[in-house]
């Protein structure tokens, strides 16, 4: 006689006798026809499927939470929901309690935690015309100072020694709204530098730079020198004879009274009793 076989039904029913009813597992047996050790066997196989059906449901639960949360925090974005009058006269605190500033004012906060988020998000920005004001204020003074010479990453450095609290971009910022720029005198800028040609006089020394007597024959010269303070230009008559230099001038800009300041002083120094030749070229 073969081993009788059992239905996957018949099996559950004669476990969930043992399990869910509470009859004993010999009078199941006798009953049923059916040995101990088989309906032990059953009995463990019924338990790891309730287990597994459990197991399943829980995570199922938890993927539900986890939607649940997404769909929230997305909401908040896209369809943030309404606060009711009742609701904003019950809490209200003031903004930037513990960093107070000049115009805070106090704002309903709501006790959802969605609808916190919202209100917080909306806050006012701390405000800044004033202190760009007064920063522009000290950029301009440091960049008078500094005979309108100074860049931003100079005129940075500036504030940073006054104290303030800044970025180089933030000032960079401010000189270009204010059209303060540094002042760039190695750089030939571009544009139109045609015009009318300047007077051509004769070459009368003729590249004769040998000269056999002092205060005979005196050549001049301007030049720009750069400083902290902006560029200086200088003016000077040098003596052929001795290549001394007998007078000089020194101005903040380059002008015609630069260049005869040099004269003058080089005349007063060396009190020449003979006519001298002044050798120059068309920039000066």
């Amino acid at each position: 006689m073969g081993k009788p076989n059992f239905s996957d039904e018949f099996k559950r029913d004669a476990a969930a006798q043992i399990t869910e009813r509470g009859y004993p597992v010999a009078e199941v047996s006798e009953r049923l026809g059916v040995s101990q050790h088989s309906l032990y066997a059953w009995k463990r196989q019924l338990a790891k499927v309730v287990s597994g059906d459990a197991g399943k449901d829980a995570e199922i639960r938890q993927v539900k939470r986890e939607l649940a949360r997404v769909t929230e925090e997305r909401d908040i974005l896209k369809k943030p929901p309404r606060i009711s009058p009742g609701m904003q006269s019950e809490i209200r605190i003031c903004c930037r309690a513990s960093w107070p500033v000049p115009g805070s004012v106090d704002v309903p906060v709501p006790a959802h935690p969605t609808q916190r988020f919202l209100c917080l998000a909306e806050e006012p920005a701390e405000p800044r015309p004033q202190d760009d004001a007064r920063q522009t204020d000290l950029i301009r003074q440091a960049w008078n100072n500094s005979g309108k010479v100074y860049g931003y990453r100079k005129l940075h450095d500036d504030l940073l020694d006054q104290g303030e609290t800044c970025c180089p971009n933030r000032v960079a910022r401010l000189t270009r709204l204010t059209d303060i720029k540094a002042q760039i005198g190695y750089k030939r800028r571009p544009g139109s530098y045609g015009g009318k040609p300047s007077l051509a006089v004769d070459n009368t020394l003729d590249r004769q730079f040998d000269v056999a007597a002092p205060d005979r024959a005196w050549v001049t010269d301007i030049t720009y020198i750069r400083t902290v303070e902006g560029f200086a230009y200088l003016a000077v008559v040098i003596d052929l004879y001795s290549r001394r230099v007998v007078g000089w001038s020194m101005q903040s800009r380059q002008t015609t009274d630069a260049m005869l300041q040099a004269l003058h002083r080089a005349v007063w120094r060396r009190k020449p009793k003979q006519r001298v030749l002044i050798h120059s070229d068309q920039g000066s």
